[in-house]
């Protein structure tokens, strides 16, 4: 049993990892968006654009990527 726990620990850590990065790629790309809507209402458009494009890759990397492919399969494999 005590062979066990550090490759526990190791596996919760690794989950505890891609939650904290889904989750700052998820913010970052929120606040990227709040940025571009911001930035239309009185600023350059193309950079409204740039910063749209942004966010919009932030927030699937978060939420698609990481959190889905990663995070989920990952909490999947350590509860079977």
């Amino acid at each position: 049993m005590a062979s066990g726990l550090p490759e526990l620990a190791v596996e919760l850590a690794t989950v505890l990892a891609y939650a904290v990065l889904s989750g700052v790629l998820t913010y970052v790309g929120v606040l990227s968006e709040q940025t571009a809507l911001e930035t239309f209402a009185g600023g350059p458009a193309p950079l409204a654009v740039w910063f749209l494009l942004l966010g919009g890759v932030a927030i699937y990397g978060g939420v698609v990527l990481v959190g889905r492919e990663l995070l989920a399969t990952k909490l999947l494999s350590l509860l079977h």
